[in-house]
């Protein structure tokens, strides 16, 4: 079962709690991300031409982050982008991440732009797992 609720930093969090309890862990982070690319098109084709996912990983080498930085790159935007309006917010903002909370973090930089995201219209949610990830999708396109 998929639970919602905002955490001590007040970003709305969806997690799939049978998986969060499991002792095995989580897929990475890029396994979720195809899982989660994969199912947005099948069940929300039209929509999809409007989702899109932000590179914005952090192993990469220092010369090419600082070049990347020159060019816009924006510390802590949120994984996805789905630039289709709905129940009266012009877009929403996803950070994805690994299946278990336990198996990764959410920066500062995440939470800072996940909040300015809210604060101006946006719904804006980290999703625990490519399941969640969709269950926060459909809650925002329904």
């Amino acid at each position: 079962m998929i639970k919602s609720q905002r955490n001590k930093s007040n970003i709305l969090c969806y997690w799939d709690e049978a998986f969060n309890a499991s002792k095995v862990k989580s897929p990475l982070e890029h396994i979720e991300q195809i899982n989660l690319v994969a199912h947005c098109r099948k069940l929300w084709p039209k929509e999809f031409n409007l989702m899109l996912h932000v590179p914005n990983e952090s192993n990469v080498p220092v010369q090419y982050r600082n070049k990347l930085s020159k060019c816009g790159l924006l510390p802590g935007a949120s994984d996805w982008l789905i630039l289709w309006p709905s129940n009266g917010k012009p877009y929403m903002v996803l950070e994805l991440k690994r299946s278990r909370k336990r198996d990764s973090s959410v920066s500062q930089d995440q939470v800072d732009f996940l909040l300015n995201a809210e604060h101006v219209g946006a719904f804006a949610c980290v999703a625990y797992g490519y399941k969640a990830a969709l269950k926060s999708i459909e809650e925002y396109l329904k």
